[in-house]
C-alpha cells in the first residue's frame, strides 16, 4: 500500500509540473501568457486573460479555426474574427513592445463580433505593408457591448483605426489612431461612445471622425491635430457628438463639421487653431 501511495502522488506531481500555469488575474479570470502567433490564436475564447510577450505577432502567420475564432476570406487572403466571446482581456505584458499585425492589404487586424466584456490594452496595432498600400482597417466590433481599449496604438496603413458597428458601451483611453489612409474612425448605429485622453494624428484623406445613427459619443481630452481630409473634417448623420475639454489644430479639410438629418454637436471648452477649412465651392 505505502508503495500504491508513492506513486500515485508521484503521477500527481508530474501532472501538475505538465499542465499549463493559468494563475489568476486581479479579475478572478485565469491569465494565460503567451509568445507566438500560433499561441495567441489557440488561446483566443471567453472568460481569460491572455497576456502577450514582447515582440511581434503577424496574425496570417498561423492557420487557426475554433468554435471562437474564424476565419473570412478577403480579397488578398483573410481576416480572423473573434466571435461570441465574452470577458476576455488581451494585454502586452509589461512596458516591452508588443504588435499585433496582418499582412493582407485588404484584411482588418482583427474583427470582434458579439462580444462583450472585452478589454485590450497595452499593445499596438497595425498593417506591415507600408503606409498608403492597405484598404483593411485595425480593429472593427459588430454587436458587441462593454468594450475597453486602453493605452493603444492603432496605425496605418490601414484604412481606419476603428469601425464600431451597433456597440453599446465602448471606451478607448490613453491611446493613439494615426497615420490612417482613409478615415479616423466610423461609429454606425452605436450608443455610449467615449474616447478620453488619447491623439488622433495623421489620419488623411476623406472625413476622419464619421458618425450614422448613434448617439451619446463623447471625446474628451483628445487632440485632434495634422490630420487631412477631403470633405469635413467631421461628419455626423443623425447623430449626436460631444468634445470637449481638447485641441483640434493643424488640420487641413474642407471645413470642421458637416451635420445632416438633425444631427447634434456640441463644442465644450475646446482649443480649435490653426487649422486650414476651406469649404469646397
Amino acid at each position: 500500500m505505502p508503495i500504491l501511495k508513492n506513486i500515485l502522488f508521484l503521477s500527481l506531481i508530474l501532472w501538475q509540473c505538465q499542465s499549463p500555469s493559468r494563475p489568476p488575474s486581479s479579475s478572478g479570470l485565469p491569465v494565460i501568457t503567451v509568445s507566438s502567433t500560433e499561441e495567441f490564436l489557440r488561446s483566443l475564447g471567453p472568460d481569460r486573460v491572455i497576456r502577450l510577450k514582447a515582440g511581434k505577432y503577424i496574425l496570417n502567420d498561423f492557420l487557426h479555426e475554433s468554435r471562437y475564432l474564424r476565419r473570412q476570406n478577403v480579397f488578398d487572403g483573410y481576416e480572423y474574427a473573434v466571435v461570441d466571446v465574452k470577458n476576455l482581456t488581451i494585454e502586452g505584458a509589461g512596458k516591452a513592445s508588443v504588435e499585433l499585425l496582418v499582412r493582407p492589404r485588404y484584411a482588418n487586424v482583427l474583427r470582434f463580433q458579439n462580444a462583450s466584456g472585452i478589454t485590450i490594452r497595452n499593445l499596438t496595432a497595425g498593417h506591415t505593408e507600408e503606409s498608403g498600400s492597405c484598404v483593411g482597417g485595425v480593429f472593427v466590433f459588430e454587436n458587441s457591448t462593454a468594450i475597453d481599449l486602453e493605452g493603444t496604438r492603432l496605425f496605418g496603413s490601414g484604412t481606419q483605426g476603428l469601425e464600431l458597428l451597433n456597440v453599446r458601451n465602448f471606451r478607448f483611453e490613453s491611446g493613439s489612431i494615426e497615420d490612417c489612409t482613409y478615415h479616423t474612425m466610423t461609429v454606425e448605429g452605436s450608443r455610449d461612445i467615449l474616447f478620453a485622453r488619447s491623439v488622433f494624428t495623421r489620419n488623411r484623406e476623406f472625413s476622419q471622425i464619421n458618425l450614422r445613427k448613434s448617439q451619446g459619443v463623447i471625446l474628451d481630452q483628445i487632440e485632434i491635430k495634422s490630420n487631412v481630409a477631403d470633405d469635413a473634417l467631421i461628419f455626423l448623420e443623425s447623430s449626436e457628438l460631444t468634445i470637449k475639454n481638447s485641441r483640434i489644430e493643424n488640420n487641413r479639410a474642407s471645413m470642421l463639421i458637416e451635420e445632416k438629418d438633425s444631427s447634434r454637436f456640441h463644442n465644450i471648452n475646446n482649443t480649435i487653431e490653426s487649422n486650414d477649412f476651406r469649404k469646397k465651392p
